[in-house]
């Protein structure tokens, strides 16, 4: 049960800061005019933050195929 319970926090702990990470960059470069980002290294790890995740599960999941 305790290592049901990390995975799950640990799971809603990455969706949370991807949300977070992108409103972040919203803010800070403003909603209306996202064609124009100057915040590279922000965009980049909002970018990953949806690359990683996924990535990570397939690889785990072969590991046990």
């Amino acid at each position: 049960m305790e290592h049901h319970i990390e995975t799950q926090s640990t799971k809603i702990s990455y969706y949370v800061l991807m949300i977070l990470s992108g409103l972040i960059l919203f803010v800070s470069e403003g909603v209306g005019d996202l064609s124009n980002i100057e915040n590279y290294p922000l965009l980049i790890v909002v970018g990953l933050t949806f690359v990683v995740q996924p990535l990570t599960a397939f690889i785990y999941s072969r590991k046990y195929k």
